[in-house]
């Protein structure tokens, strides 16, 4: 019966796995000439473990902002939930997939405040692309294929 080939699986390289997603709706945001195409690839996990804190870390920046401020200044304490992304109306999923979206995008590469962006205004898409990197990531990484080792052997000339 064969197991788990420990050395095998040491000794493989392996990259994250990538596809190119269209994204025609947002076709106004991208150079004339090129194609509306989103790259995105799987993350790791570790990334996915950041990912899945986003909802505990914006709680407590809200809960530590909240204690700066006084509760007579709820205006200001709103604010600066919305500044730093912690709003209590960003539901969980969202702030997940915000993650992953930043963490996933290769080409264009983005930060919170397009992720965001895109999320408000382009809610589909932003499904689309979230979803498209949960898929790659359940597939894991892909191996990279190993080169022959040795000589290589020149064709003859007919």
């Amino acid at each position: 019966m064969a197991g788990f080939n420990k050395n095998q699986f040491i000794k493989q390289a392996f990259k994250p796995r990538t596809e190119v997603v269209p994204v025609p709706s947002l076709a106004d945001w991208f150079d004339k000439g090129s194609k509306p195409e989103w790259t995105v690839r799987s993350l790791t996990g570790n990334e996915m473990a950041i990912a899945q804190e986003a909802l505990a870390k914006s709680k407590n920046v809200a809960a530590i902002a909240e204690a700066l401020l006084s509760s007579k200044q709820s205006d200001k304490i709103e604010a600066l939930k919305e500044f730093v992304g912690t709003a209590d109306s960003v539901h969980e999923q969202v702030s997940k997939r915000l993650e992953m979206l930043v963490f996933g995008s290769v080409k264009p590469e983005i930060d919170m405040s397009i992720a965001v962006k895109i999320a408000d205004n382009f809610p589909i898409e932003f499904a689309i692309l979230s979803t498209k990197i949960l898929q790659l990531t359940g597939l894991g990484s892909s191996s990279l294929k190993r080169r022959p080792s040795g000589k290589t052997s020149l064709s003859e000339d007919v």
